[in-house]
């Protein structure tokens, strides 16, 4: 009996937690509570069974993140922890509510059916032929249908002209024109990609950094332009600790920042070691203090 009550009373923190917060990731429920993220996970698994707490399909650091209903609308602070295409597809469809699935390139149209927290999908009947167009998650369906009326009776009066077979043979060539567009950004993507596989100057400047330092680079996770990602070891008073080292080309760093790498960081069951010479904000400093066995944070120019 005692720990039904015991229980009851974490549940009850945790939605309280989410209704003050938002939004959160498990490790931030897990202190709040007084759990480790273990226990922390298995009452959110309950209450999300319990349809009490939803889940988002999105994850950051490799965790969803957990919110009430109410809240929805916050997930929209985190949609830069999407991927490139991910956030381009994000930011079209805020900008205008409604998109068509068929006017969209065809990366855009991966991207949006991955983006399950933002983009609903709505299909539409015309003259016996499905429609799939997609709704940004903050616009009621009414509001979708509206805009999907106005956008069909736009296409209609600019397909309705004396000169049927004119436009046939335009809407031919644009559909030509099109292959050709969707085909050069395919190529400009592959390029793209190979360029961001050799390393940036920053990236070599980081190495040759560690490398002075004496710190040992044990495995390198991710590398990019301007941030750099690998398992180190550093000699301490008390021997040599591993740690999940970021390093990081930025002008601030956020308590989000912290908490999705430090989130990363425990995925590999280390602590984190972050490298930045951008300033801490306010918010950022006090999570520091909060998880401060966890987390060092150094400027990469003492290094």
């Amino acid at each position: 009996m005692v720990e039904k009550i015991n229980g009851d009373e974490i549940k009850n923190k945790i939605i309280n937690f989410l209704k003050v917060r938002g939004p959160s990731l498990p490790i931030h429920i897990a202190k709040e509570v007084n759990l480790n993220t273990l226990f922390a996970s298995a009452f959110l698994s309950e209450l999300s069974n319990e349809k009490k707490i939803k889940i988002s399909q999105m994850k950051v650091g490799g965790s969803p993140l957990y919110y009430l209903e109410e809240n929805v609308g916050m997930l929209e602070n985190f949609y830069n922890y999407l991927s490139g295409k991910e956030k381009e597809a994000f930011l079209m469809l805020k900008a205008n509510s409604v998109l068509q699935d068929s006017d969209l390139h065809p990366a855009i149209r991966v991207a949006l059916r991955n983006i399950k927290d933002f983009a609903y999908p709505l299909t539409i009947k015309i003259d016996n032929v499905d429609l799939l167009f997609w709704r940004y998650f903050k616009i009621n369906e009414n509001e979708a249908r509206e805009k999907i009326k106005q956008i069909l009776q736009e296409k209609k009066s600019i397909f309705i002209s004396p000169v049927q077979k004119q436009e046939i043979k335009e809407e031919k060539s644009e559909k030509k024109i099109e292959k050709i567009k969707e085909e050069k950004p395919l190529v400009k993507i592959k390029e793209k990609k190979e360029k961001i596989k050799e390393d940036s100057a920053f990236v070599k400047d980081i190495r040759e950094k560690l490398h002075n330092a004496n710190i040992e680079v044990i495995e390198e996770k991710e590398i990019g332009k301007k941030d750099f990602e690998a398992i180190i070891r550093i000699d301490s008073g008390i021997g040599k600790i591993m740690f999940y080292c970021v390093v990081k080309d930025k002008k601030s760093i956020s308590d989000i920042d912290l908490a999705f790498y430090l989130q990363k960081a425990q995925g590999n069951r280390l602590p984190l070691f972050f490298l930045s010479d951008g300033k801490l904000s306010a918010k950022a400093e006090k999570y520091l203090q909060e998880w401060k066995t966890l987390i060092k944070v150094k400027k990469i120019k003492e290094l």
